[in-house]
């Protein structure tokens, strides 16, 4: 809370200031570099030399302690579809909206365990997702790979065949694996691909996202 005021309260006084004179930018970039200096030797001083820190007065130490921060945002590979041209970009598209209503800070990719490459969304799908406000008509697939396994912390795949594939391509990957259908009570989130329709298509896409509101919820609520 503190750093965010200070610049509140630092970017209202530049605001009064003559910046187009010369001198005033002189003086500004100099206090700035002087600044910067203090900040990097302070920060090198608690890393490099502890002990000094130590004899330093409590607030002093409290001031330059250095400690972990908690992992953010969360990394979700949303999901892991068979061709990635179908339920995992919806997954993701969805992902991103749902996420941000519950408040959950979340970075999002999407693929596929056939491995293809390039493909576009079949139009069918790239309708109903505009029907929810969704764009995935630049969407392009790709298959899963070791460092997609490796960036993510939960893996959320459309049926037991994907877990299955990540278990025995990626054996030793420990990331969190999700099926989306058991979520909602079903064992699969049925594919549409293939159908001229697109009822198929919004059945996947709503359902999708009734499983998606119960993970981010349950991420949301610790």
């Amino acid at each position: 809370m503190f750093p965010w005021f200070a610049f509140l309260l630092v970017g209202m006084w530049l605001g009064r200031q003559p910046l187009a004179e010369p001198r005033v930018r002189r003086l500004l970039f100099a206090a700035g570099a002087a600044v910067t200096v203090i900040a990097e030797s302070l920060g090198l001083l608690a890393v490099h030399a502890p002990e000094v820190v130590d004899t330093l007065h409590v607030d002093a130490s409290y001031w330059l302690h250095t400690s972990p921060r908690p992992p953010t945002p969360n990394f979700v590979l949303a999901g892991a579809s068979t061709g990635n041209i179908n339920r995992s970009p919806m997954a993701a598209a969805l992902a991103d909206v749902v996420a941000m209503q519950h408040a959950v800070d979340v970075e999002i990719r999407s693929a596929g365990t056939l491995g293809l490459v390039d493909r576009p969304c079949p139009r069918q799908l790239v309708a109903v997702a505009r029907e929810a406000g969704l764009d995935l008509s630049r969407h392009r697939s790709q298959g899963v790979s070791d460092e997609l396994v490796a960036w993510a912390d939960y893996i959320l795949v459309m049926e037991t065949a994907h877990a299955v594939h990540l278990a025995e391509t990626y054996p030793d990957h420990g990331t969190e694996v999700v099926q989306l259908g058991l979520l909602i009570g079903d064992s699969e989130i049925a594919d549409p691909h293939g159908s001229w329709f697109k009822a198929p298509y919004r059945r996947m896409r709503d359902d999708v996202r009734r499983a998606l509101e119960r993970f981010f919820g349950s991420l949301a609520s610790g």
